[in-house]
């Protein structure tokens, strides 16, 4: 009987050990920062680049055939992003001349890139991109090596 007595006893103590080591093991294993897919690959649970939203978001764009001008097409990229393009009347003449070029061929589609990169494509990196972190707006300048053209 004493025996018996022990044994349950003993059960007892395993039992609760166990259920402890498995919650502590399956939180420990819960707050790790990766996710591993198959057998080799793990990712990083965190946000890509700086939060990976503003102009390091990654965005991939395939313009409708309605969009047949550069300002369109940099529209159409801001949308569902939280910048706007700075009203056409606070721009300079030559950042509307820039919106009103037809769109190329080649820019009917791109990405995936950064919305930045997408941005300086679009307006075929002779522009500058200026950012109003505070309103969120985005407006170019032209830059300096080509201001004297």
């Amino acid at each position: 009987m004493l025996f018996s007595f022990a044994i349950k006893k003993y059960k007892c103590i395993v039992t609760i050990a166990m259920i402890c080591a498995f919650i502590f093991l399956g939180n420990a294993y819960a707050v790790t920062n990766y996710t591993q897919f198959g057998r080799y690959i793990t990712v990083t649970n965190a946000p890509r680049g700086h939060g990976s939203y503003g102009l390091n978001g990654t965005v991939q764009r395939q313009f409708p055939n309605s969009i047949k001008k550069v300002g369109q097409a940099i529209r159409y990229t801001l949308r569902q992003t939280e910048y706007q393009l700075l009203p056409v009347s606070q721009t300079s003449v030559s950042v509307r001349q820039m919106y009103n070029k037809p769109l190329p061929t080649y820019l009917r589609s791109i990405g995936p890139m950064s919305l930045k990169k997408a941005l300086l494509t679009l307006s075929d990196n002779v522009y500058q991109l200026v950012v109003d972190p505070v309103h969120r707006l985005i407006t170019y300048k032209v830059r300096s090596e080509y201001s004297t053209l």
